[in-house]
């Protein structure tokens, strides 16, 4: 009896898509013979950022020694975004390379004597 029902849903979901399927193709066709563009439309940039507003504030955090981590959730913003818009404009002094340490070398290990 499950079997049967789960069947029958999967057909139910078979036809919604190809509704779907089918109006978004009529949609589409409508807007093409309109003259109108398709697709989602494309994102704009804006002479202001978000992170200019608090420029000052940043700066004094960065000055004061503050993680930029710590800086990001104060600002509300992820790190790399703190960290594009510092090199933008041209904070990037506060930008320290990451550098991986070399791992130091184990001492050798003594063997027992017996």
């Amino acid at each position: 009896m499950r079997n049967h029902i789960a069947t029958v849903l999967g057909l139910a979901a078979e036809i919604e898509r190809e509704f779907i399927s089918a109006r978004t193709t009529e949609a589409l066709a409508r807007r093409k013979a309109a003259g109108l563009p398709l697709g989602r439309p494309k994102g704009r940039l804006s002479d202001e950022k978000k992170l200019d507003k608090r420029k000052d504030e940043i700066r004094d955090l960065l000055q004061k020694g503050v993680h930029k981590t710590s800086i990001a959730r104060i600002v509300e913003c992820s790190p790399n975004t703190l960290y594009l818009w510092m090199a933008a404009n041209h904070m990037s002094r506060y930008i320290k390379a990451r550098t991986r340490k070399a791992p130091e070398p184990k001492p050798a290990a003594k063997k027992k004597v017996q």
